[in-house]
């Protein structure tokens, strides 16, 4: 018997409750968009095809709850596998342009540095690329193929207003994983962050709050 699937994440961090009908109906406004025609029981077909996949995923994982993005890129896919690739390319071409829009509110807000992070001590302070910058140097020394300002491109898309420095290492260090396909030295930089990680926990550190110290460590 499959789990079921209750919460997904957005992408400010926020829990909301899974709803099998939005998927639904936004695979139906793809269609609508591309053939004119609601295609009801495609629609219908690809929302379950995306619901086993989440909770063949939740089999496997503790505590699991899908993100809105990863969500998204299993409906592009089943989209694809039924053989509809003008609707998957236009479906792709609409979370492009709001994905450039996020970026750039992100980025406006970096700049005027009101976007806030969470300290473990439940103090904000800014958000500072330059600190993370400083940062990823550090651990990437040697690892040439290894492009910081892409990662930090990249943060855009995970960072959100509020969030904790604990989530922040996290998103980090998948965000480095992503990458791995791309060359060896990622695999290499997302160890040494995770090393880095567990030396500052069991020496009780402050974590993860983006002010690089004299030693390079984050606290």
């Amino acid at each position: 018997m499959s789990q079921a699937i209750t919460q997904i994440k957005k992408r400010n961090g926020t829990l909301v409750d899974f709803k099998l009908e939005k998927i639904e109906n936004a695979v139906k406004k793809a269609f609508l968009s591309v053939l004119h025609e609601d295609k009801s029981e495609i629609s219908k077909h690809i929302s379950e095809l995306v619901l086993k996949e989440l909770e063949l995923e939740m089999m496997t994982q503790k505590d699991y709850i899908p993100t809105v993005e990863h969500l998204q890129d299993i409906v592009e896919k089943n989209i694809a596998r039924a053989g509809f690739f003008d609707v998957a390319k236009h479906y792709i071409i609409y979370r492009y342009e709001h994905t450039k829009i996020r970026q750039e509110v992100v980025a406006e807000k970096i700049e005027k540095h009101e976007l806030l992070i969470t300290k473990k001590s439940g103090a904000g302070e800014p958000y500072s690329e330059n600190k993370l910058r400083k940062y990823l140097d550090h651990h990437s020394v040697a690892l040439q193929s290894v492009d910081v300002e892409l990662i930090l491109k990249q943060m855009k898309m995970e960072i959100f207003s509020g969030m904790t420095t604990e989530e922040i290492r996290k998103a980090l260090i998948m965000v480095v994983r992503s990458f791995v396909e791309r060359d060896h030295d990622y695999s290499l930089l997302a160890s040494r962050l995770l090393r880095s990680q567990i030396y500052e926990e069991v020496l009780g550190g402050e974590g993860y709050s983006l002010a690089v110290s004299t030693n390079n460590k984050i606290d």
